[in-house]
């Protein structure tokens, strides 16, 4: 078949789609780039020919999603620590509070 692709004088043969259920051919090579194969033009998209190699990144994305990122991991040990009563602790919560305070508005 490639052959085909880089002597096209030789042969005018239709290349046939390789998506399912699809009898269409096309005299203009069209090859995903994701799983080399060919397709016509309806089916030249990875998302219009349910590309192998989409799914499989679609895969690896959902498993990549379930596991736990370092991000939470880091917050629940930040907040484990905050409610510490460590001195440490004890400061930031008392700068926290400093923050946040009101004094008495008569007071210039």
């Amino acid at each position: 078949l490639f052959d085909q692709i880089e002597n096209p004088s030789q042969s005018h043969q239709k290349i046939p789609c390789k998506a399912a259920g699809c009898s269409a051919a096309e005299l203009i090579p069209v090859v995903c780039r994701k799983c080399r194969n060919f397709f016509c033009m309806e089916h030249r998209h990875a998302q219009d020919h349910a590309c192998p190699a989409l799914i499989e990144a679609a895969q690896r994305a959902a498993a990549f999603e379930k596991k736990p990122t370092e991000k939470k991991a880091l917050s629940a040990t930040l907040d484990k620590a905050s409610r510490c009563q460590t001195p440490t602790a004890l400061r930031v919560n008392l700068m926290r509070l400093k923050l946040h305070a009101m004094g008495n508005k008569a007071i210039p």
